[in-house]
């Protein structure tokens, strides 16, 4: 599987929205961001390698699908 940000990075807001406003964790999510916000298209094993030092796969998983709601609701 491979991602693209296309969003902005400035305009992805670090909070979840449903009922209830959540706090998004920077510390799992700005590298990520960092990863994706050239505005490329990037492989998921790629990213998993990048930052297998610091997450584990279902961490980075996890905000993948995250982001992907986000962007597709801003």
């Amino acid at each position: 599987m491979r991602v693209l940000l296309h969003t902005p990075r400035k305009q992805i807001e670090m909070k979840a929205s449903s009922h209830l406003s959540v706090d998004l964790n920077v510390d799992l999510f700005n590298p990520i961001l960092d990863i994706l916000q050239d505005h490329k298209i990037h492989s998921v094993k790629d990213i998993v390698e990048a930052l297998k030092d610091h997450f584990n796969e279902m961490d980075i998983f996890t905000v993948l699908a995250i982001l992907a709601g986000k962007i597709i609701w801003l």
